[in-house]
């Protein structure tokens, strides 16, 4: 992986080819993934074939479900034209286990869906709605049918270019508002338009790649006061041998981490966090700048996220990556600012070639060169979690905060979320003094801390009161402890 831009312990007895470790020990640190199943479960209510064609038989063998992903992997092998691949998946999923009847119900819940889509390249959308509707109660009953077949129809539409012409039926087909999902995300700044050309990015002809960037460039002129703008660049980073893209700054410091291991920024943080998701439920992403950890959420994880980022250009740049993943029915993407109280703020870069540090603390500004009154300052609105998410308070499973020294005050925002989610809370804390003060104002509500991580240090407190996180905790610190071992290959080895 590179960024480019356009004008920035232990002796091991051998063992059989089969018990090996699980790949790039930073990047999984896990015997195996707990939340696939569930995130291919969702990748296939929504159809997001592709990410299910991906599955391989190294990530999936060593999981207690594998014959059940093994058939979803066929499913999605099925729907991109792989015929071989998907053989060779059903063949594993017999070997493995998988029972006639979950198979027959899957491969018919397909047969509907290449249905659908057939008659939705017709021009018959309303047969191909039913078609998908009839896919999702076959292969998932228990699930709402009106909301995932909401998600599965503009999906496919999507996918075979036919959202202009019939993505109006397939929101008037879903009726009442997503609680558990927000709602698809809209954004204000940029209108739910794409601020970069999707596809010129992805476009093979030579120089079109360059054209969306300086395209997304000309965009983020006109989004704040007039500065000169450093050049667009982009950076390439995988996560299961998935590829996920990013347009950023040139020279810009976080993408320039991820540049250097091809991987997403804080990837052991993020991993962690994936441990202590629950499923169903969605994560708030409070200073979410460019997309990083939303991406992650959203399309590593398959959580439906609420991002937040008041800095004009990282919200257009937010919107543009949002777009470049195909994330637009997971991402709700917010240009609001959050604290303790609603209404205005203003803020200044704090860190120079860092576009992600940009702060109201005055204490923080005092310390910077953001002292200095030639440095560039925005307006911004400012909300609170409590007033952003009214209707979902009771919905959230992670709380994470990045906010340049402004976390507390969203926490006193955001009382409502905490009592009624019990939701994680991974919090940046600059000093010690803010760390406890952090702490004291989370012991209120129960909350204790298990663990911290990254360069500027984030802090991960749990609920005493969540009755699911007394069995995370235990889960986690065994897994933990398990995991450093995981490229142990005599630790590791079973018995024939």
């Amino acid at each position: 992986m590179s960024a480019q831009t356009v004008a920035r312990r232990r002796k091991s007895a051998p063992v059989k080819q089969e018990v090996v470790a699980l790949a790039a020990p930073e990047n999984i640190v896990l015997p195996y993934d707990e939340n696939l199943l569930e995130r291919c479960r969702t990748q296939w209510q929504f159809g997001d074939w592709q990410s299910l064609a991906l599955l391989d038989r190294e990530t999936i063998q060593h999981h207690p479900d594998r014959a059940k992903l093994a058939l979803l992997a066929a499913a999605g092998a099925f729907q991109v034209g792989s015929r071989e691949l998907a053989r060779q998946f059903i063949q594993l999923a017999k070997d493995w286990g998988c029972g006639n009847k979950l198979m027959l119900k899957i491969l018919a819940a397909g047969v509907h869906n290449s249905l659908g889509r057939a008659a939705a390249q017709s021009g018959n959308p309303v047969r191909a709605l039913r078609h998908f509707e009839d896919s999702i109660r076959l292969g998932s009953p228990s699930a709402d049918t009106r909301l995932i077949t909401q998600a599965r129809t503009g999906e496919q539409f999507s996918q075979l270019g036919l959202t202009a012409k019939f993505g109006a039926l397939a929101q008037s087909r879903a009726a009442p508002a997503m609680r558990d999902i927000p709602a698809p995300y809209k954004s204000s700044g940029a209108a739910g338009k794409a601020p970069i050309s999707v596809e010129a990015f992805y476009s093979e002809r030579e120089g079109d790649r360059a054209a969306s960037l300086m395209g997304l460039r000309e965009f983020l002129r006109g989004c704040a006061a007039a500065q000169e703008l450093p050049e667009m660049a982009w950076v390439a980073v995988a996560h299961r041998n998935k590829p996920y893209h990013f347009a950023h700054f040139a020279g810009d410091y976080i993408p320039s981490k991820m540049a250097e291991k091809s991987q997403f920024y804080e990837s052991p943080y993020l991993n962690l966090l994936a441990r202590l998701h629950e499923p169903g439920k969605l994560i708030v992403d409070g200073g979410a700048n460019i997309g990083n950890h939303s991406v992650f959420f959203a399309g590593a994880m398959g959580a439906p996220v609420i991002a937040f980022e008041p800095q004009p250009h990282n919200y257009a740049i937010l919107l543009a990556n949002v777009h470049l993943n195909h994330l637009e029915r997971l991402v709700d993407a917010r240009d609001v600012a959050i604290g303790a109280h609603t209404g205005h703020i203003e803020l200044a870069q704090v860190l120079a070639g860092n576009y992600g540090a940009f702060s109201a603390d005055a204490d923080l500004l005092k310390k910077t060169a953001a002292a200095d009154s030639g440095v560039p300052r925005f307006g911004a609105t400012l909300s609170t979690l409590d007033a952003e998410l009214t209707d979902c308070r009771s919905k959230v499973s992670i709380i994470k905060l990045d906010l340049e020294g402004m976390e507390l005050a969203a926490l006193q925002g955001a009382t409502g979320i905490i009592t009624d989610s019990m939701p994680v809370i991974a919090v940046e804390c600059f000093t010690r003094s803010v760390f406890q003060k952090v702490k004291e104002f989370l012991a209120a509500f129960d909350y204790f801390v298990i663990d911290s991580t990254n360069a500027t240090p984030t802090f991960i407190f749990l609920s005493r009161k969540n009755p699911g996180h007394q069995e995370k905790l235990s889960r986690y610190l065994e897994q933990s402890s398990v995991g450093k071992f995981a490229a142990n290959k005599s630790f590791n080895e079973v018995a024939e």
